[in-house]
């Protein structure tokens, strides 16, 4: 029997509490857990109410972590925290919320959008499954059989003169153009990238707060991560097809890079 006890990716502080959370798992034999990496993030816990307050919580450390939105920013907040204030502001695209589930996302999304934070979902799922793309890419093919000359980029950019009525159609064009940039013209390279693509494959983007579940995250690294729900019955998820204790106080973890 090889056990493969070294772990040669997370730091020590993340190891050492994994291997607690998971020494807990009932009939799971115990083993040895080691970490190379002995200095690494810090993990902060905060212990909130529901998931209304954790999303609260989650607003307010990243309107911190990033320097503050507005004046409003207390410096006995900033204070508080044990991350050191001495270190550049983070950006957005840094930052990470993990869930274990979709739907936990909806209130801590709104909770950002209440704080002007802006941030993305993003998932496992084909990208060409996200809301309004397939109807933008119609419009697309349908502009270039007519003649529209112009870089893929720019003619995504001008389909619809009435996007920014709707903030999930406005990012679908935003993205679409970002991923058309190094196709040029070429529309069936860039069809064929936009269906094989993973949302997942957009996280990271520019000046967003990624929102990922924790399947999706696997292989991304972000310097700044929550992990929403930290509760008994989500984190590990249990008894499926049964109502989600989540009114029930909860934690939400962070760990500093």
């Amino acid at each position: 029997m090889i056990t493969l006890a070294r772990n040669y990716r997370s730091a020590a502080p993340v190891v050492s509490l994994a291997t607690a959370v998971i020494e807990r798992t009932p009939r799971r034999r115990r083993r040895p857990l080691e970490a190379q990496i002995a200095r690494g993030p810090q993990v902060i816990r905060h212990l909130v109410a529901n998931e209304h307050a954790e999303a609260e919580v989650i607003a307010a450390e990243i309107e911190r972590a990033v320097g503050g939105m507005s004046l409003l920013t207390s410096g006995a907040t900033r204070a508080a925290n044990a991350h050191d204030e001495d270190e550049p502001a983070l950006a957005f695209h840094d930052i990470a919320v993990l869930t274990r589930l979709q739907v936990q996302a909806d209130v801590i999304e709104e909770a950002l959008g209440r704080a002007s934070i802006p941030c993305q979902r993003a998932d496992d799922e084909s990208f060409s499954a996200r809301p309004h793309v397939g109807d933008l890419l119609a419009r697309l093919r349908r502009a270039i059989e007519r003649g529209n000359r112009q870089p893929l980029a720019d003619a995504v950019l001008t389909l619809d003169p009435h996007t920014a009525i709707d903030p999930r159609r406005q990012r679908a064009v935003e993205l679409l153009a970002t991923l058309a940039l190094p196709f040029g013209h070429d529309l069936d390279a860039f069809l064929e990238a936009v269906a094989v693509g993973r949302d997942v494959d957009l996280a990271q983007s520019p000046q967003r707060v990624s929102l990922l579940t924790l399947h999706a995250s696997k292989g991304l690294e972000f310097p700044l991560v929550f992990i929403a729900g930290c509760e008994d019955g989500l984190l590990p998820l249990r008894l499926p097809g049964l109502p989600l204790p989540m009114s029930r106080k909860s934690a939400v973890c962070s760990t500093w890079a």
